[in-house]
């Protein structure tokens, strides 16, 4: 069986030239007989737009170069698509941010290449997110609270490039806002300010931030961690302690693992879905088990 690669590549991503990346993994690839089409993303949803409307081939892999939030639109053109004409999905570094690759520790584009090459898939789950009216897909973090905020302030930093999730973080650790909400999950309901409320499919986030320690994207279950309203230094030495994963110790923070849940948002807020920033009220996100199958 012939084997088609179709490259979607967001050029304006990362803290490399991913024009000269994309035409490497066209020559490499080319010249191990694995036809190569490429398309660059021209705006935001873009690539998402690609992946759904891209001709069915049960040989293709739709393969974003980009980072999580190119992955991100791709997921969400495939699940838009009929099941019977869902693709295989990869991903080549070209992000700031590559958590699932980071979570099968491949960290340079050659190795991400030479995974590509051999076409060994896994299916790994996703989150279904019904944020007020609309539906998502995610296949990394679902984030609400400070985690949302400042994913959204480290868009406006991307001139400091790899550090910048870290700035963000310590700007909104000096903020310090909390915001109100109704979690519910297993049956159980908490109310109040939080901090942070978020879902992890993948044990990092952003730049090597090891949000969730425990958690597998194929076991079916999501990562739950909240923290309510708390002070400065504590929050300091969470951030500290994130990314090796030594924060889950910290009094406060709670961290459970689930199958769905819900949040009702006090007003209209901002909530993270693999990077992307949405706006919404409430949410509810289940796990949909081994939905999507994956090159790793």
């Amino acid at each position: 069986m012939n084997r088609t690669v179709h490259l979607i590549v967001n050029p304006f991503g990362g803290t490399q030239d991913n024009r000269a990346l994309a035409h490497q993994a066209l020559s490499t690839l080319n010249g191990l007989g694995i036809k190569v089409n490429v398309d660059f993303t021209e705006c935001k949803g873009h690539a998402m737009k690609l992946a759904c409307s891209l001709s069915y081939a049960p040989e293709k892999t739709i393969c974003g170069l980009g980072g999580d939030g190119t992955m991100h639109e791709i997921i969400n053109g495939i699940m838009c698509r009929p099941s019977e004409e869902k693709m295989h999905v990869a991903l080549l570094p070209g992000g700031t941010g590559n958590s699932f690759l980071e979570d099968v520790g491949v960290f340079k584009f050659n190795d991400a290449l030479r995974m590509i090459i051999r076409g060994n898939y896994k299916n790994i789950d996703l989150f279904k997110i019904q944020l007020d009216d609309s539906y998502h897909f995610a296949f990394n973090v679902c984030g609400w609270g400070m985690f949302a905020s400042a994913n959204a302030a480290a868009e406006s930093l991307r001139c400091i490039k790899k550090i910048r999730y870290h700035a963000a973080g310590l700007w909104e650790i000096i903020r310090n806002r909390s915001q109100q909400a109704k979690l519910t999950f297993d049956s159980q309901t908490i109310e109040g300010d939080f901090s942070l409320i978020v879902a992890s499919n993948t044990r990092n986030v952003g730049k090597s931030m090891m949000l969730s320690p425990s958690a597998k994207f194929d076991d079916g279950k999501l990562d739950l961690t909240f923290l309510k309203q708390s002070g400065r230094w504590a929050l300091m030495r969470l951030f500290q302690k994130l990314p090796k994963g030594n924060h889950i110790h910290e009094p406060g923070i709670s961290c459970i693992q689930c199958r769905e849940f819900e949040i009702v948002a006090l007003k209209t807020t901002l909530w993270n879905l693999d990077g992307e920033i949405y706006s919404g009220k409430r949410a509810k996100v289940t796990v949909l088990p081994h939905a999507l199958s994956v090159c790793i």
